[in-house]
Parts: C-alpha cells; sequence; structure tokens
C-alpha cells in the first residue's frame, strides 16, 4: 500500500509550476473585482488547499452586505460576472445553484463568479450559498498541512471509483465531506481501515452537537450522516445516495486486500466488440433501450428529472406484471433508458391476491363486487381471482406509456422531449447504435464490472 499511495500522491499534490500558475490567475481576477468596488475572495478547494493537480475549478465569492436585496444581488452579481469574464477572453454562462452566478472556461481553468452575502455569523444566512465561506474557514482552521494532501488522495480514490461529487449527476461525497471524514480519520489510510467495516446510518458529528449518534441518526436517517460541524442542522452527506454510500465501502474492502493505482486511476472501459455484446445481450432476457433527446436544462435539474422519469417508467411496467433484471440510464445530446427484462411477454390471464377472510367483511365483499363475473374464489384463507390482462406485450406497454409519458409520473421536461420524437431500441437496433460512450456504458452495465476492475 506504501508503495501505490506514494505514487498516487506524486500525480495528486500540484507542482509549485501549476500552483504558481493558478495563484497568479486568480489574483489577477480578484483585482480586477476590487478595482470595481467589490469585495472577493477565493473559496472552495483552491482556498483550503485541497484541490487536485489537473483539477482547475476557481470558485470567487463576491459579498454583497446582508441589506441588498436578493434581486439586486443577482442583477449585480450577474452583471460583474458577465463583464469581467468577457475582460479576461472567457465567453460567460449562466448558472443556477439557490441563485444564479456566471462561469465560463477560461485558459484552461474553470472560473465559477458566485454572489453570496456577507455574513459575520452563520446565524443569519439568507442563501445557502452563503454557508461556503464558512466552510472554507472551518477547514482551513482545522485541517494540517499533511492531512491537505491526504484529502487529495482521498479526492483521487473516490473519483477513481466513480463516487466523486454531490452532483445529481453522481449523488456521491462532495470534496467538503471528503475534507470532513480526513479530519474525523487522520489520514486516507486510516478512513480506508475503517471504512470497510462501516454499515447503513453511520454517524460523524466532529463537534458533538447531539448527545448521542441514535439522536442524530433519528434526525436525518441517511446511509451516512456526517454533520456540518458549522450548522447542526445540516447532514454534509445528505446526497449520497446508498449505492455510492455501498460502492465506497466496496471499494475500501477491495483495496485493503490488493492496493493498485487502478483504483485511483482507473484504465478506461474497453467496449466489447459487437459480436460480445450481441452474445451478452442474448444470455439476458430482452433488453429495450428508450432514446430521445436530452432537455436544455442546468446539469443537475437534468438528472434529477431523468433519475425520478425512469424510475416511474420501471415502477408501470412492474405494476403490470413485467418483472425487470435491471435498468439504467446514459446521458448525452442524446438520453438512453435501458429496460433489461426477464421476459417480453406475459400470459393473457394473471392471478390477483385479494383479501384475506379474517378482515372486515366490506373489504371482502367490496373485492368480490368488483370481480363478480370473473368468480372470485377463496384459497388457503384468502380471496383469489383470475383476470384478463391489460397488456400481455412489454413493448406495447412502453409505447402506450410514452404516448402520454406525465400520466405515469414522467418529468414534465423529459415528457416534453419524448413527445417531440422517440426510438425503441430492440436488440438488433442497440448494436446499430453502438459506439462511442454510449459502447462504453453498455459494456459496463452488461458486464457489471467496476471503475478499478478494467
Amino acid at each position: 500500500m506504501k508503495k501505490v499511495l506514494k505514487e498516487v500522491l506524486e500525480r495528486v499534490v500540484p507542482k509549485r509550476s501549476e500552483e504558481k500558475r493558478i495563484k497568479n490567475f486568480t489574483k489577477g481576477v480578484i483585482l480586477k473585482l476590487k478595482q470595481e468596488g467589490y469585495r472577493a475572495e477565493i473559496e472552495g478547494s483552491l482556498a483550503k488547499g485541497t484541490w487536485v493537480s489537473g483539477s482547475h475549478d476557481i470558485d470567487i465569492f463576491i459579498f454583497f452586505s446582508p441589506k441588498t436585496s436578493r434581486e439586486t444581488l443577482e442583477r449585480e452579481g450577474i452583471r460583474i460576472g458577465k463583464k469581467l469574464i468577457k475582460e479576461l477572453g472567457g465567453k460567460p454562462e449562466i448558472a443556477y445553484a439557490e441563485h444564479p452566478y456566471v462561469r465560463s472556461k477560461i485558459k484552461g481553468y474553470d472560473l465559477d463568479i458566485v454572489p453570496c452575502y456577507s455574513h459575520k455569523k452563520f446565524e443569519y444566512l439568507q442563501s445557502s450559498v452563503d454557508r461556503t465561506p464558512f466552510h472554507t474557514k472551518y477547514i482551513k482552521e482545522h485541517i494540517t498541512e499533511k492531512q491537505k494532501n491526504q484529502v487529495r488522495v482521498l479526492k483521487q480514490f473516490m473519483k477513481g471509483i466513480g463516487a466523486y461529487s454531490a452532483k445529481e449527476s453522481v449523488r456521491g461525497f462532495s470534496g467538503y465531506l471528503c475534507e470532513l471524514l480526513i479530519l474525523k480519520y487522520g489520514n486516507f489510510k486510516n478512513l480506508i481501515k475503517s471504512a470497510k467495516d462501516w454499515n447503513y446510518g453511520l454517524v460523524i458529528d466532529l463537534e458533538k452537537f447531539y448527545k448521542n449518534k441514535k439522536q442524530a441518526f433519528e434526525k436525518f436517517k441517511h446511509a451516512l450522516v456526517v454533520i456540518d460541524p458549522t450548522d447542526k442542522d445540516r447532514n454534509v452527506a445528505a446526497a449520497l445516495e446508498e449505492d455510492k454510500f455501498e460502492l465506497f465501502i466496496l471499494a475500501a474492502n477491495e483495496f485493503l486486500k490488493e492496493p493498485n493505482v487502478k483504483f485511483f486511476f482507473p484504465n478506461p472501459v474497453k467496449p466489447f466488440s459487437k459480436k460480445e455484446i450481441e452474445k451478452m445481450i442474448r444470455a439476458h432476457g430482452p433488453i429495450y433501450i428508450i432514446k430521445f433527446k436530452t432537455p436544455d436544462l442546468v446539469e443537475d435539474i437534468v438528472y434529477s428529472q431523468l433519475r425520478s422519469s425512469l424510475h416511474a417508467l420501471v415502477s408501470t411496467i412492474e405494476r403490470h406484471g413485467f418483472k425487470l433484471i435491471g435498468s439504467d440510464m446514459f446521458v448525452g445530446d442524446y438520453s438512453y433508458f435501458l429496460l433489461d427484462l426477464e421476459y417480453e411477454k406475459l400470459p393473457e390471464i394473471e392471478r390477483i391476491t385479494g383479501p384475506p377472510i379474517d378482515i372486515s367483511k366490506n373489504n371482502q365483499d367490496a373485492f368480490v363486487r368488483k370481480y363478480k363475473k370473473l368468480k372470485p374464489w377463496i384459497e388457503n384463507g384468502r380471496w383469489y381471482v383470475e383476470a384478463p390482462r391489460r397488456f400481455t406485450d412489454a413493448k406495447k406497454l412502453v409505447r402506450y406509456v410514452l404516448k402520454e409519458p406525465r400520466k405515469v409520473g414522467i418529468g414534465k421536461f423529459v415528457s416534453e422531449k419524448i413527445l417531440e420524437g422517440y426510438a425503441i431500441l430492440d436488440s438488433k437496433r442497440i448494436i446499430n447504435e453502438y459506439r462511442g460512450e454510449f459502447s462504453k456504458f453498455l459494456t459496463g452495465y452488461l458486464t457489471k464490472k467496476k471503475p478499478w476492475e478494467w
């Protein structure tokens, strides 16, 4: 392990020349804002000294008086952000957190200009964005120089296994969460050794805001609860989905058994040949992939709607008696919903389970009346009936649902794109689509290989 971690450190810790370039660039930005009459500061990983080499995300916050109206803050924040980025030779783009901010890619740097309110005390916050300076201050006051590099190692590990970022597209471990985990466990090695034995409902409360862990868990009820040391009413790990929590535990176990740099810098997915992928598809039941244009929206909103829409679609299919081996989605210029079914056809008759005979007679009578023509019967103390299925063909069901997608809970923007036009790719048409990033996605889904296993 020592050899692996040494190699990783050499790759994630920025060289002096890289650090000098990015600091000179940010100083120039801060100076321009100062000349415009604004107080601005660097926030995030760059300010805390925990950024990973090659990752050039620059967060610069412009501070406004708490007396400033939200409307003025947003308007002025966008105005000065656009002006500054144009002066630096970039193309400004409006993005959204709780309120809009301006971002651009300039000279290889991802620059965010974010307006926020200036507060001396956390209790007075007017926006969730206002938290960031308090997070920066807390980490800077508590982290050691050695621990900064340990955070870098942890971030790269999370990136390597596909669990880094609280964005909706990942639902993983945020940078701030990684920093707090290193503060808790001291270094990467200790964290990994501890994580192999983590269980659902783990609670970390660095400032001991709660009497005990049970009290903290009862408040948040998430897989991982890490109390924000600057706000006792916030779980830093709230955006972390259970699958990513379990993925990290699995990766920790695997890494301890056989340390390898591939956990940090995995090999790219090597797509199977069309012949191999055809064979893998045949080994499954029918696979349908629904293809439609991706809504042109902010990334987090797009992924949130796509995720909930796929869930609604899967629930509808299962409600009609079809079983799925799995489902997944791929997002690019086009979005793809993958439905991996056990079977395509169902019998024309289905057996419907009614109420048991030891409950209210009224409930039993209601069931009998509803299915009177179909001759309900009692078997082993429960009512049953055999009824004709509405849908016996999975593809016909999917087409029916997609005629009016909003009715089953598919999101507004996703529904709009589906109604503009979609395609259902069956096994043959999937092969015709099998290229580029989509081929990597499909290979990954069918093999179930983890990033470090390539």
